[in-house]
């Protein structure tokens, strides 16, 4: 990468320097500069083109992108380098691209459509809030933006454990199988509870066998952090571990006294002292280029692998994997970056997806490992195995230290030959370990899942409320020196080692939360047509996200609509959704997105569960042949006992949400707001179960419904109406609202 070379520019009083920053494994920003002040708003454009190769969208499995997160540093003056607050609005993302922001701290910008290879974007405008962060309008600035290239973990179900017996992988709690295959535990939208491995603990629970020493023991159980991330929830994971470069840049834009805690060697050593370890041992080539005055001015670091006087070269290792990173190292990174650590659940989800388990399998899905065992255009950017049918850096084959991010990667290749997790994510097996939130102590499980903000301590910590410390970390993935187990996706052994040294083949990768969230607690049912892996645009499956596999059938041939994120189109004549005429979980809430058709027949029913049982639930079009629908819960004789009825609006977007309390009362809430509610006459308990549910009929058959459904979820308990409310802004905009 070439050295940064200010460029000035003047805005009015506002004098900025901008910066050219190029990142991890060939992705880059350039010419940035800065547009469109408000003086009165104390607003301004941060501008820049963006180009990444080996990028990639598909609407096929595993229905994903790639992303860049970008973020802004700045500083005043002399001053510390400081990171920029966004707007939540305000930005230009160029035709071809979508943009997803969390809150004001960066940005992802990735694909619209689909397309694989180099991605390239010219005047992406980021507008900056700088009177938020304390910036006057005749200050002095100079600008950095910086971009990750990460990967969309898709949500819904998976499993946790590999069936294998050894290493302590998760399991079901009661299964204490020492033979044969073991269990697999399945992730759905409830948080599980932990506990201990034994023939008196629960099934629905999850627990490891042949405990690593912090899991729990015995039948004891705990519970996680409410946001604890399970894995369910989609997720953004950096393609690749950090790079040295990225590390390098990291360092400065610290403090003197924050890079003597972020590094081995005093900023004030000489220049090409080694940062982390001595000798550039490992393939570290982290050198102090300029050496900093002790506590006032920080170093500069450049790499220097090749070990000349001259930095940054093409074959100085900036994109080799950076190791001998302790847990607070990595955490600091993140925070800085605005990111946050992943668990050990959201690892196997990376790795894994929502495929069936194998035994002991590595990140790409099987067992079949070719180790690296030497390199061409060694410490370059195009570094490659001379082995070409490797797929792994691992079992001390190649032990001079970690390889390039992304080296078993190529046009041409395969998830396996590459190396790759389900999702894309690379060398989640091999080259470093991954450090990861634990699920097996007291300190890992009361992470919460809370976002980096950009700011470290002023001794150059993070500082993130309810960041777990080491102890609540371990070690997953194995590294250039670990074997089979190790490597293993399922392998534990290390996973609550609480270890906070820096080793050869420690490092890391960090995740970031998707924006888009409903309540996943007593989730039971899941149908969502604007998500790919849940309906992938054609097919007669509408599969369940929730993890629970209550699938729904099409039949009789609803098609498919992409207007609105996607939808299922029933014609009103003969199309529904099969549900099950045997499910066993019970519902208390429902909520659906619905857009009726201008002709219905007299009472179609949009949802019909068992219609002549007890205890049915119907949403039912009235005598009336309008689109006015009765809700309503039937007696011991089948008759329905109206609870109030909502009037929907023909080709109109409406969302639906009925809670169902056991005993007394039947809540209907439309586009997250309270409508009405109906007394249960009799004590009309209505716990589905063993009955018949379906979507666009009558359960019996008949009386077809006309119009779009794009989602239908239930709970196993009733949602508090912040709760519905949460459901319907975590979707609004896709239908306009």
């Amino acid at each position: 990468m070439k050295p940064c070379i200010p460029i000035r520019i003047l805005i009015l009083w506002l004098g900025i320097s901008c910066c050219l920053v190029a990142r991890s494994n060939k992705i880059t920003v350039s010419n940035i500069s800065l547009t469109g002040r408000n003086i009165g708003a104390q607003t301004v454009l941060v501008q820049f083109n963006l180009t990444w190769q080996n990028s990639w969208r598909t609407s096929a499995a595993p229905f994903n992108w790639d992303a860049a997160w970008v973020f802004v540093k700045y500083k005043v003056g002399n001053g510390d380098w400081k990171h920029a607050t966004l707007s939540s609005t305000g930005h230009t993302i160029p035709s071809g691209a979508n943009s997803t922001q969390n809150d004001g701290t960066g940005m992802f910008i990735y694909r619209s459509v689909d397309g694989t290879g180099t991605f390239s974007l010219s005047g992406i405008q980021l507008l900056w809030n700088y009177g938020s962060d304390g910036v006057a309008n005749e200050s002095k600035i100079t600008v950095r933006v910086y971009a990750v290239e990460m990967v969309y973990n898709q949500v819904g179900g998976f499993q946790a454990g590999s069936g294998a017996i050894n290493n302590g992988e998760f399991r079901r709690a009661n299964d204490i199988t020492s033979s044969g295959t073991a269990s697999t535990f399945t992730i759905t939208g409830t948080t599980p509870t932990v506990q201990g491995n034994s023939s008196s603990a629960s099934p629905t629970n999850i627990a490891a066998y042949n405990n690593t020493a912090n899991d729990l023991t015995g039948t004891s159980t705990a519970s996680l952090a409410s946001g604890y991330p399970t894995g369910f929830n989609a997720f953004y994971a950096m393609k690749y571990e950090i790079s040295q470069q990225q590390y390098v840049e990291f360092l400065n834009t610290l403090t003197y006294t924050q890079q003597a805690a972020r590094t081995a060697s005093s900023p004030n050593s000489a220049a090409g002292t080694p940062a982390l370890i001595a000798g550039n041992a490992n393939r570290n080539g982290i050198d102090i280029q300029a050496p900093g005055t002790s506590a006032t001015v920080p170093a500069v670091y450049a790499c220097n692998l090749n070990g000349t006087n001259t930095y940054n070269q093409s074959d100085d290792g900036q994109h080799i994997a950076c190791n001998y990173l302790s847990w607070d190292d990595l955490i600091a990174y993140l925070d800085w970056a605005a990111l946050r650590p992943m668990t050990e659940l959201e690892y196997e989800k990376s790795c894994r997806g929502n495929q069936n388990p194998v035994v002991s399998e590595f990140a790409w899905g099987n067992t079949s490992a070719t180790a690296l065992t030497g390199l061409s255009n060694a410490s370059t950017m195009s570094e490659t195995a001379s082995n070409t049918s490797s797929n792994i850096a691992y079992n001390n084959s190649f032990p001079s230290g970690p390889v390039r991010t992304g080296i078993f990667a190529t046009t041409s290749s395969t998830r396996a030959t590459s190396g790759a997790g389900y999702y894309g994510n690379m060398e989640l097996s091999g080259n470093l370990w991954e450090r990861v939130v634990t699920l097996g102590n007291a300190t890992g499980r009361n992470f919460s899942g809370t976002h980096g903000n950009g700011t470290l301590t002023a001794g150059g910590a993070a500082n993130v409320s309810g960041w777990p410390t080491a102890a609540g970390a371990g070690l997953k993935g194995g590294g250039f020196e670990s074997n089979n187990l190790n490597a293993s996706i399922s392998g534990r052994a290390s996973a609550a080692s609480g270890d906070n040294s820096r080793q050869s083949d420690f490092g890391g990768r960090g995740a970031r939360s998707s924006s888009t969230g409903i309540v996943t607690d007593g989730l039971v049912l899941w149908l969502d047509a604007g998500i790919p892996s849940s309906y992938p645009t054609a097919g007669t499956t509408w599969t369940d996200l929730s993890g629970n596999n209550n699938n729904g059938t099409l039949t009789n041939g609803p098609t498919f609509n992409s207007a609105n994120g996607g939808s299922i189109v029933f014609d009103g004549v003969n199309d529904y959704t099969d549900l099950g005429s045997n499910f066993t979980y019970p519902i208390f809430t429902i909520s659906l997105w619905v857009n009726a058709g201008s002709t219905q027949v007299q009472y179609a029913d949009i949802i019909d569960n068992n219609h002549t049982g007890f205890r049915n639930f119907v949403l039912q079009q009235n005598n009336n042949n309008t689109n006015q629908y009765a809700f309503g819960v039937s007696d011991a004789s089948g008759g329905i006992s109206s609870s109030g009825s909502i009037n929907l609006t023909a080709n109109t977007w409406t969302n639906i949400s009925i809670t169902f309390t056991p005993s007394d009362r039947v809540i209907a809430y439309v586009n997250g707001t309270f409508h009405s509610q109906g007394a249960l006459a009799n004590n009309r308990n209505i716990l589905y179960q063993s009955q018949v549910l379906r979507l666009a009929t009558w359960s019996a058959g008949g009386r077809n419904w006309n119009g779009r459904i794009a989602s239908f979820i239930s709970y196993n308990r009733v949602l508090s109406s912040a709760e519905i409310l949460q459901n319907f802004n975590a979707q609004k905009a896709l239908f306009g609202l």
